[in-house]
């Protein structure tokens, strides 16, 4: 029964968002176009049958590129390139640990007092452990892992190289 109130308290929220975000197209603030919905986002409008439709058709024509070796490659790419950046984001964060000591043991202390001696965390003691989820989120800011180019702006002025770069230059990485 409980189940059942659920759904209908998501339907009736979902009919109500949806109410109100045709009011604000009637209004002229959303672009044309179909309506969006929210938390469901284009969801109603995919067809599951059109993907395996469409590798039936592609598995008929003798110029396809979605052959099994390419199929392959493009998987063993997928599953390569995010065990690079995840062991690339460790390593990172471990280097960062050993230069800074002091950081080391006052994340160390905090899994000790609230997980105790030699327990392994997990995601949900995350709201448990603000230094320590602090500084892993600082080492992912810290690691350019994917160098795009983006250009940061200094927060204050510094010395590089020998040149005095003053705050609010725009630098490359």
């Amino acid at each position: 029964m409980e189940a059942t109130g659920t759904w209908a308290l998501l339907l009736a929220l979902l009919l109500l968002l949806t109410l109100a975000l045709s009011g604000t197209r009637a209004r002229g603030h959303l672009p044309p176009g179909p309506t969006p919905l929210p938390l469901l986002g284009n969801l109603l409008q995919l067809r599951p049958g059109a993907l395996y439709s469409g590798l039936m058709r592609e598995e008929q024509n003798p110029d396809t590129e979605f052959t099994n070796k390419n199929m392959l490659m493009t998987v063993i790419y997928l599953l390569f390139a995010g065990t690079m950046t995840v062991s690339a984001t460790v390593g990172y964060t471990l280097l960062l640990l050993m230069k800074y000591p002091h950081v080391q043991k006052r994340v160390r202390e905090e899994l000790n007092r609230e997980l105790g001696a030699g327990q392994a965390p997990s995601l949900g003691d995350r709201t448990r452990l603000p230094y320590t989820d602090a500084v892993l989120h600082e080492a992912q800011r810290l690691l350019a892992l994917v160098p795009m180019g983006i250009p940061r702006t200094l927060m204050r002025t510094t010395h590089f190289r020998g040149y005095t770069l003053p705050q609010g230059t725009e630098v490359f990485p």
